[in-house]
């Protein structure tokens, strides 16, 4: 299933979030396909069915 994080305001004030860092942060949870689009924050992914990973 295809999921969608909107993660707001995750660049602002000095405090950086690579996309390619939070590419492997959501691939290390487990999820699937994940695509970032520009320095938004927007997350694009796959996750698998049944509980998340802790």
């Amino acid at each position: 299933m295809r999921h969608v994080a909107f993660l707001r305001a995750i660049n602002v004030g000095g405090h950086v979030v690579k996309m390619d860092m939070l590419r492997r942060l959501f691939t290390r949870m487990g999820s699937a396909r994940v695509e970032t689009y520009f320095a938004s924050g927007n997350v694009v992914f796959e996750a698998p069915a049944g509980a998340p990973a802790r």
